[in-house]
């Protein structure tokens, strides 16, 4: 259902997924209909500029680490065509968190997200730099929404779950569970 229709129908707090991965981490994960998440594809940033302008309340992003990687970065606009930084993003939080140089150079040659996820867990560093990531993620978020409406995410990795026999979850934002509450209620 378009975000319009959501609001129309009475929601202020909305599920968001940029495409078919999150929807399927959605009905596999979090206890909502499909019905009512809002597919919002590489439109971040216009989506929540839209959930801004028809008041809507509280906003729960799920998605792909591939995808909200670049959110983490500031990039609302996540088409590969128009920025494509995500190995950088993923580095610098993984500097960030701690990570030694042999291992960031091995992060800036990889070829996906879901590479450099592999490394990070293989390393130790995963947990750490996906604290940052979701830091990032959860600062860009609210600073588009200038604070009113409120934003989170919930990321996710399909072979990082495969792995590890579950969820594949990497990370939330600090609100996300407030914001889920909210949606739920």
């Amino acid at each position: 259902m378009e975000l319009n229709q959501q609001v129309q129908s009475g929601r202020k707090n909305l599920v968001v997924t940029p495409g078919n991965y999150g929807q399927e981490f959605l009905k596999q994960n979090v206890p909502i209909s499909l019905e009512e998440a809002v597919k919002c594809s590489n439109f971040i940033g216009e989506t929540i500029d839209m959930a801004v302008e028809l008041g809507v309340e509280h906003m729960l992003f799920v998605s792909h680490i591939g995808k909200f990687i670049k959110v983490a970065g500031g990039i609302f606009q996540t088409h590969s065509r128009n920025a494509d930084a995500r190995m950088e993003i993923l580095t610098a939080n993984a500097a960030a968190a701690g990570a030694q140089q042999p291992l960031l150079k091995e992060l800036m040659q990889a070829l996906t997200t879901e590479d450099g996820v592999e490394l990070l867990e293989q390393s130790g560093y995963l947990e750490q730099t996906m604290e940052q990531v979701m830091k990032r993620t959860e600062y860009h978020l609210n600073r588009r929404s200038y604070g009113k409406t409120h934003c989170g995410a919930i990321v996710f990795s399909s072979e990082y779950g495969k792995r590890n026999h579950g969820s594949g979850e990497l990370g939330r934002t600090g609100n996300a569970e407030e914001i889920l509450r909210q949606i739920l209620m």
